[in-house]
C-alpha cells in the first residue's frame, strides 16, 4: 500500500560511448582476463567462476570499465545539476567514486563508502537533504541501505550492479515515504557496436533475471538476488562463447 502512495519510479538505460581510448584500455583489459582464464582454466571456467581468483579479476576488469565511464557519467550528472537537480550517484568501486567526485569539485559532493562511520553517515544525510550539497556519491554495500536521500528524484548507477535488488536498493534511497517527485534511475551502459562490454551483458542478465517474475520494469523482486559466482559463470559464459 506505501508503495501505491509513493510517485513513479522510471529507470532509464543511458547508452554511452567511449572514447577509442577509453574502449582501447578497457578491451586490452578484457582480453588479458580472457586469456588468463583460458590458460589457467580452459573453455569450461565458467563451471569454476566462484573461486575468489576469477571473481577478484572479474571485478579488477569491471573497475577498468568503470573509470573509462567517469567521463560520461560526470558529463550526465552534471546535464541534470544545469537543470538545478540534486544527484544521487552509486557504484562499487573506491577510485571510480574518488575520480566521479573530483571531476564535480566545483560542486559540493558528499561520499559515503567503506570505512564510513554512522556517524559519518548521517552528517552527510543531513547536508543533502538541507541541500547543502548538490551530490551524494555512495558505495552499493556502503550506502545502498538504510539510508534516506529524499530531497533528490534522481539516482545515477554509474557501474551496473551485479543483482536487480542492489539497483532496486539504491534506486529506493530516493523513492520512498516522504518523496514528492517521480524518481527516475538513469543506468549508465557502456556500448560498443563491435563487441559486447560488460555493462551491455549484464544489463541483458539482469533484465532476463526480472522478466522471470514477469517485473522488468516495475520493480526487481528481492529474491532475484545472485550472489557474485553465480553472475560471473553467466557473464563468463557469454565472454568465452564469443571470445575469438
Amino acid at each position: 500500500d506505501v508503495l501505491k502512495d509513493l510517485p513513479a519510479k522510471r529507470r532509464a538505460q543511458v547508452d554511452m560511448e567511449l572514447s577509442a581510448q577509453e574502449m582501447s584500455v578497457y578491451r586490452e583489459a578484457e582480453e588479458d582476463f580472457l586469456r588468463w582464464v583460458l590458460d589457467t582454466y580452459g573453455k569450461d571456467a565458467y563451471e569454476r567462476a566462484g573461486k575468489a581468483e576469477v571473481i577478484t579479476r572479474m571485478n579488477k576488469l569491471r573497475e577498468i570499465l568503470g573509470i573509462a565511464k567517469v567521463r560520461s557519467v560526470v558529463e550526465h550528472v552534471k546535464s541534470l545539476l544545469d537543470e538545478d537537480e540534486q544527484v544521487v550517484v552509486f557504484g562499487y568501486h573506491r577510485k571510480v567514486l574518488d575520480a566521479i567526485r573530483d571531476a564535480l569539485s566545483e560542486h559540493v559532493v558528499v561520499l559515503v563508502a567503506g570505512g564510513a562511520t554512522p556517524e559519518a553517515k548521517q552528517r552527510y544525510v543531513e547536508m543533502f537533504n538541507s541541500k547543502q550539497a548538490k551530490v551524494f556519491i555512495g558505495q552499493y554495500d556502503s550506502a545502498g541501505s538504510g539510508l534516506n536521500l529524499v530531497s533528490a528524484s534522481h539516482v545515477v548507477l554509474a557501474e551496473m550492479p551485479y543483482s536487480p535488488s542492489t539497483g532496486q536498493q539504491a534506486e529506493d534511497r530516493c523513492h520512498r515515504i516522504g518523496q514528492v517527485n517521480p524518481v527516475v534511475s538513469w543506468w549508465i551502459t557502456a556500448v560498443d557496436t563491435d563487441s559486447p562490454t560488460i555493462d551491455m551483458r549484464l544489463w541483458s542478465l539482469l533484465n532476463m533475471k526480472a522478466e522471470v517474475t514477469s517485473a522488468v520494469m516495475d520493480g526487481w523482486a528481492e529474491n532475484l538476488n545472485a550472489d557474485a559466482g553465480t553472475m560471473t559463470a553467466q557473464l563468463l559464459k557469454e565472454m568465452l562463447n564469443d571470445h575469438k
